[in-house]
C-alpha cells in the first residue's frame, strides 16, 4: 500500500538529481540551441537513470530480505501434499495417500 508514494517521490527525487547532473555539461552556447526535442531528449535520460537507481535500491535490498527468509525456520512443515503430488506427477501409484 505505501509502495506507490515511496516509488512516486524516489522517481520525483533521482529524476531531479539526474536533471540538475546533466544540466552541469550545458553552456550558454549549447543552452541557447536547446530546443523542446533536445529538452525531452535530457528528461527521458533523467527518467532512465532514476529507474536504475530506483531498482539498483530495490536489488540490494531484496538480498537480505530472500537470505532471511531462506534460512528462516517455519517449524515443522507437512510434506505428506508435496509427496502425494510427486508420486501423480511420475504416475505412481500409492493408497496411501488422501485425496
Amino acid at each position: 500500500m505505501a509502495f506507490a508514494p515511496v516509488y512516486s517521490y524516489l522517481l520525483y527525487r533521482y529524476q531531479l538529481q539526474s536533471i540538475v547532473d546533466l544540466v552541469v555539461y550545458l553552456d550558454m552556447n549549447t543552452f541557447g540551441m536547446l530546443n523542446s526535442q533536445k529538452y525531452s531528449q535530457m528528461e527521458q535520460q533523467a527518467i532512465l537513470v532514476s529507474l536504475k537507481k530506483i531498482f539498483g535500491w530495490v536489488i540490494i535490498f531484496r538480498l537480505p530480505i530472500l537470505s532471511f527468509v531462506l534460512w528462516y525456520n517455519f517449524g515443522k512443515v507437512n510434506l505428506r501434499r508435496l509427496v502425494y503430488l510427486k508420486s501423480r506427477f511420475l504416475k505412481i501409484k500409492s493408497k496411501n495417500y488422501i485425496r
